[in-house]
């Protein structure tokens, strides 16, 4: 049998790859790497063992492989770790920014369906396809469409359009620069000094000074004949910092498909915060306060008579469709508590527009309001502030006022109101979001109030019979038939259904709805399971067999490792005392922000909001080092504390999960609440000695607006 013996010692191996292994592990004098801006990095054998050349690292290893596996990852959390905030700020920089279109774009009706539109200024053609808003030249126009947009242009029409281009020479190097165009994208590049040719990349900037300007170019410094060139974008502070430090990657497709993202983007480089627009919605404001008796009042009064109304009627109001009606009957609410909810929704909405009209947020993106709800919206502003009353029957008219709309293309979505609203609506405090599925909650009272203001419009502004009683229709009601319907009643069925010929605002508040709803029915669908054997003891997942009594081991190792997470997380520290009897919850108590720590904050206070990291100081924290008289810390052992709290959080959701049973969806317990928020209360109470969640379920909901309650004790 052949053998291969180590040149560098007395081992011998059965194959010449076992030899090569043992040299690579054991007499590898060094390592070879590239640190996180690529230069190269070579890691010596000191003493028999690898040391981790970053500074705060204090990893070594005897074997080259982990030596090399461990740097390639620690050079990463190093320059993730030091990365100072302006260097984070240039990184995440936008390459490209969109001025918004306004007065300069025109449209040229020949070429409106092809999405093609004109800058007056620039007198150049822009496409608005997919929101491409670049500007074509008229001869690539055929071409821009059919390779970048799939779409087939005549050259007839382009043929007869008659269009001499014009645009602007020289534009970069003026006295007084000129603003930007509006609705053509702008990008970060270079500009030539001499001829004024700019491009964005450096490459094609070195070849034109090569071709065109050969004095330039062979000397060291052809640079100095170029500049960087800008669209006088901000500069990032640090509030905006923490607003966009979230990975783009880690960005919820439905947050860039609804246009929330863009226009969280757009917010900020007005210098917007995230934090300062999660407030501008709010049920507690002086306008919310006095707005709200009145919109309750109309509401109950609409809902509690609409069963007193042609079926007919209530069937087409529900319609998606002009031409068809709706599957069942627009119907009463099921009780006072969902007609106080929707009413507090409404009125919210109806305080946003009056900010709005009164421009109490200019760093907003555009919000365009119809002329006619403007006028209604200022009188209600004017008899808030004068302290007189508001006839309930004019908040349907406002309503109808402010879905009869038509915005151009132009446009983004967040532009309409109820839109924008809903963007804002979804805003937390601390810089996340609400989860997607509190979009269709917050569009179904919406979408249920302007149908039922669109249903009476239609009573009102029909012909009463001589049999019947005269009601007394809406303030507005002969004002918008005239105004707003050219006499024609049958127009106001364009504004309550799903149009795919013009831009309303209930229809894009349709198609939110849509998207929303096949996002939450289509996220996390659980994996094929079912019993591979008679006697009931094997399941069969996705593929994948596993016994209940793995099941069950699984769950009871789960449950040990919680009390070893804990050892480890608290790095020794000794724990306070859990003193149950300390703690109590008056499950009366509705405010926001309270749970049952507020109520018990004089005892579990005592130990401090930084007990640990105290006690660890103290002991000297593992963490940490002194160095030079200073404190600092070793950042690669605080990332390994957040996976490891992690790793805990994990766990306790997964014996949670476990200890509810059926039906415990992520929906549900997506939606649980430490404490007490202004769209719902908490779902966890202390009750003696142990814990109650309470989950819901959505049945029933689309009735009552509210999910079936249920209870889970644990200990």
């Amino acid at each position: 049998m052949e053998s291969f013996p180590c040149q560098q010692c007395s081992a011998f191996f059965k194959s010449h790859q076992s030899r090569n292994a043992h040299v690579r592990e054991f007499h590898q004098l060094s390592v070879n790497s590239k640190d996180a801006e690529g230069r190269h990095v070579e890691i010596l054998r000191v003493d028999t063992e690898f040391h981790c050349p970053l500074a705060n690292c204090s990893y070594k290893s005897k074997k080259a492989s982990l030596m090399r596996a461990h740097y390639n990852r620690c050079r990463l959390a190093d320059i993730r770790t030091f990365r100072t905030p302006i260097e984070e700020a240039m990184a995440r920089r936008r390459k490209e920014r969109l001025p918004q279109p306004g007065d300069e774009v025109e449209e040229i009706p020949s070429l409106k369906e092809y999405g093609i539109y004109l800058q007056k200024r620039a007198r150049v053609l822009i496409c608005i396809n997919n929101r491409c808003f670049s500007g074509v030249s008229s001869n690539e126009v055929i071409s821009h469409l059919k390779h970048h947009h799939t779409i087939i242009c005549p050259p007839i029409v382009l043929a007869e359009l008659g269009f001499v281009e014009d645009p602007p020479q020289n534009i970069y190097n003026q006295q007084d620069p000129i603003p930007p165009f509006q609705g053509i994208v702008m990008s970060e590049g270079i500009v030539c000094q001499i001829c004024f040719y700019s491009c964005v990349k450096e490459q094609s900037m070195r070849k034109h000074m090569e071709d065109t300007h050969q004095d330039s170019a062979h000397g060291p410094n052809w640079k100095d004949c170029t500049r960087d060139f800008w669209e006088l974008p901000p500069l990032p502070t640090f509030a905006s910092e923490l607003q966009n430090s979230a990975d783009p990657l880690d960005v919820p497709p439905w947050l860039i498909s609804t246009g929330i993202h863009g226009f969280m983007q757009e917010a900020s480089e007005k210098g917007l915060l995230h934090a300062d627009l999660a407030t501008i919605v709010s049920d507690t404001s002086t306008q919310y306060l006095a707005l709200y008796p009145v919109v309750e009042n109309w509401l109950k009064l609409k809902t509690d008579n609409v069963l007193k109304r042609s079926g007919q009627v209530r069937m087409k109001i529900l319609s998606t469709d002009i031409n068809t009606a709706g599957n069942s009957p627009l119907n009463t609410l099921g009780s006072f508590k969902t007609v106080q909810h929707y009413a507090s929704i409404c009125t919210m909405f109806l305080v946003f527009c009056l900010d709005v009209s009164k421009k109490v947020h200019p760093g907003l993106p555009p919000c365009p309001l119809a002329p006619m709800a403007k006028q209604l919206l200022d009188s209600f502003s004017q008899s808030i502030s004068n302290k007189q009353s508001i006839d309930p029957l004019a908040i349907g008219d406002c309503l109808v006022f402010l879905f009869i709309q038509v915005l151009s293309p132009l446009y983004s979505d967040t532009s309409f109101h109820v839109l924008q609203f809903i963007t804002l609506k979804m805003l937390k405090v601390d810089g996340s979001y609400h989860p997607h599925h509190l979009i269709t909650r917050i569009i179904s009272p919406i979408q249920y109030c302007v149908r039922m203001a669109f249903l009476y419009l239609n009573l009102d502004c029909s012909p009463p019979p001589p049999d019947l009683p005269i009601s007394v229709p809406s303030p507005y009601s002969s004002v918008i038939l005239q105004n707003l319907l050219q006499d024609n009643l049958a127009n106001m069925w364009t504004y309550t259904t799903e149009s795919d010929k013009i831009n309303t605002p209930f229809s894009a508040m349709r198609a939110w709805q849509h998207l929303m709803a096949s996002v939450t029915m289509y996220e996390g669908l659980p994996e094929t399971t079912f019993w591979a054997d008679t006697d009931y003891k094997q399941l069969s997942i996705d593929g994948h067999t596993i016994t209940l009594p793995q099941i069950e081991k699984t769950i009871q190792r789960t449950f040990e490792r919680v009390g070893t997470l804990m050892e480890d997380l608290t790095k020794g520290a000794p724990l306070p005392r859990f003193d149950r009897s300390k703690y109590t919850d008056p499950p009366d108590c509705t405010d926001v922000g309270f749970n049952y720590l507020v109520a018990s904050d004089s005892y579990h206070s005592q130990f401090g909001p930084d007990f640990l990291l105290t006690t660890w100081l103290k002991r000297g924290d593992p963490a940490s080092y002194t160095l030079g008289g200073g404190r600092g810390w070793n950042h690669g052992k605080i990332w390994d504390w957040l996976d490891l709290s992690d790793e805990l959080t994990k766990a306790l959701y997964f014996c949670f999960h476990c200890g509810c049973g059926q039906p415990s969806r992520g929906t549900e317990e997506e939606s649980i609440k430490i404490v007490n928020t202004p769209e719902s209360p908490r779902s966890i109470f202390w009750r003696a000695n142990t814990f109650m969640v309470r989950t819901t379920y959505h049945k029933t909901q689309a009735i009552t607006g509210y999910g079936k309650n249920r209870a889970v004790f644990l200990p």
